[in-house]
């Protein structure tokens, strides 16, 4: 199968993640095209875009001057996806067979971590058939947290930005987060839009979802309101309040089985008011209960214009500038005080 689907049905994982970042990369052309060349080309210079698609009037040529003239230059882009960290020789030369000769040749590597001195291993490889083949094929090596956090810095100026699209990186930042796909030794804050609940969920140490929502990599969570986000908890677990087919209502914990019935029994009021759902049927409904050991408030602004409208992730490595023993060594309030000197965009 090759076409691209919202339905996969490959078998293998890397089939999938190959579909799932595809998927992203179709829309991304679709929604946001000069962003989507900026992105494949690495760069962040509109110039070097110019020539992939130009628009002339009453150019003179050797002969005629047409009245109009649109050029656009073929591109063609490999991936190779892996799930571990092992790319081979021979197959990233059968795969440069498919380039023609007339075209912009990029070579893109996805992975969720590179060993030490894998790129500079596909880079010497991919050097020596160009100079064998007499061809310029770049590349482009690529994480899942990379290429997320690549594209959403690209758009995040533009003055209209389509909601379709950012529900499409919501959904792959939590399909990063489910098929355990971040970085290595990374750790991981997920913020909330809460400014209507916000002080209930500061009270209660509790923040609440709407369906089965994913935990997987969550390491702290936030809740964001006025541009802003205003409060940090280390997660201690996470609660699925269901509904078996007797109508019985069960509680699965994520991470550990002390359980936390009468807690979330008394955040139920505010999580109907806050849900979609009436009572009836939120009682028939799966939820989503996120439990810190409590918040510290913070001030972790946004610094561009528009305000977020769906849940984020923040690698809080990059955003401390500290590896993951150094944040781990921090109390919620040390990181609460040092997040609240940075900004986002």
């Amino acid at each position: 199968m090759s076409k691209i689907t919202i339905f996969p049905r490959y078998k293998k994982d890397e089939d999938n993640h190959t579909n799932s970042f595809m998927f992203l990369l179709q829309n991304f052309y679709k929604f946001y095209q000069n962003e989507f060349y900026k992105f494949i080309l690495d760069t962040n210079d509109d110039n070097d875009i110019k020539e992939i698609a130009s628009f002339y009037q009453q150019e003179k040529g050797t002969g005629s001057r047409p009245d109009g003239e649109f050029r656009q230059k073929a591109i063609h882009v490999i991936v190779e996806t892996k799930n571990t960290n092992w790319f081979y020789d021979s197959q990233i030369e059968s795969h440069m067979t498919k380039f023609d000769k007339n075209e912009e040749k990029i070579f893109i590597t996805l992975v969720s971590s590179y060993s030490k001195g894998t790129i500079e291993k596909i880079t010497k490889e991919i050097e020596k058939i160009n100079e064998k083949e007499k061809v310029d094929i770049k590349y482009l090596p690529l994480t899942f947290d990379g290429a997320l956090k690549k594209i959403r810095e690209l758009i995040e100026y533009k003055p209209i930005k389509n909601l379709f699209f950012d529900e499409i990186l919501e959904d792959f930042e939590d399909y990063i987060a489910d098929e355990r796909l971040h970085e290595k030794n990374t750790i991981w804050l997920k913020t909330f839009p809460s400014r209507e609940t916000f002080d209930e969920d500061f009270e209660s140490g509790i923040i609440y979802r709407d369906g089965k929502r994913t935990c997987d990599s969550i390491d702290y969570i936030g809740g964001y309101k006025n541009k802003a986000v205003c409060s940090i908890g280390k997660l201690i677990d996470v609660v699925y309040r269901e509904v078996d087919d007797s109508k019985m209502v069960r509680y699965t914990h994520v991470f550990n089985d002390v359980d936390k019935r009468e807690i979330i029994e008394m955040n139920i009021e505010k999580a109907i008011r806050f849900s979609k759902y009436g009572k009836e049927t939120f009682d028939n409904t799966t939820h989503t209960f996120y439990i810190t050991a409590g918040f510290e408030k913070c001030n972790f602004v946004k610094s561009t214009k528009r305000g977020a409208q769906n849940a984020r992730w923040f690698n809080l490595n990059d955003v401390l500038g500290m590896n993951k023993e150094e944040i781990e060594t921090k109390s919620i309030k040390d990181i609460a005080d040092l997040i609240s000197e940075k900004e986002w965009g």
